[in-house]
């Protein structure tokens, strides 16, 4: 049976749980969220694997992390970084390029690089371009 481990980084807690392939709840452990993303999460596994020593680790097939930090920097545009973006799928995707629809200034403060190269997948598996 495989795992899926879960976490997410609140503005006050950060939740880790583990889920079956049924969706059923196994683990979850809630611990402070830290100023630095990275030792919050740390705690938050830590603290899960403590509670829970009966978890077989090996068996966590995905895992899913999501954070309220990255949607209120984007909304309140602070702390952003320069990124960059490859979309993976021309010729068809070059209809419609990356960061379309985007506010001019969030754009502007992710720098919005971006290539599209060919390959990719159609939504039954086939391969769009070699």
């Amino acid at each position: 049976m495989t795992l899926r481990l879960g976490i997410d980084v609140g503005g006050t807690n950060t939740d880790a749980v583990v889920l079956d392939e049924n969706a059923t709840l196994l683990a979850a452990h809630k611990s402070p969220t830290t100023a630095d993303v990275t030792t919050g999460v740390r705690n938050a596994l830590m603290g899960l694997v403590e509670k829970h020593p009966e978890l077989d680790l090996s068996r966590i097939a995905y895992a899913m992390l999501g954070t309220t930090a990255c949607t209120n920097a984007i909304l309140e545009r602070r702390n952003l970084n320069t990124v960059g973006l490859v979309r993976i799928g021309a010729p068809a995707t070059l209809a419609i390029l990356p960061f379309v629809g985007w506010p001019e200034d969030l754009r502007e403060a992710v720098g919005a690089h971006y290539a599209v190269v060919g390959g990719g997948h159609e939504y039954d598996g086939r391969e769009i371009n070699a």
